[in-house]
């Protein structure tokens, strides 16, 4: 069974200008405490995966 959570998180920044910054890895090890598994992260005995979206202004 896939579920499916979505959370957002605004950063006050472009995305082009983030995107490296929220794909290494020891960002989100040292941030939250997550480790990279693959594709996947784990954070305690939960997966999550990261996908990074744009916003529009007004959207």
């Amino acid at each position: 069974m896939r579920l499916t959570y979505t959370d957002y998180l605004e950063l006050p920044a472009p995305l082009v200008a983030v995107l490296d910054f929220l794909r290494d890895p020891q960002v989100w090890a040292d941030a939250v405490g997550a480790e990279q598994l693959g594709t996947l992260w784990r954070h305690g005995s939960e997966l999550y995966t990261l996908a990074p979206i744009e916003r529009l202004p007004g959207g």
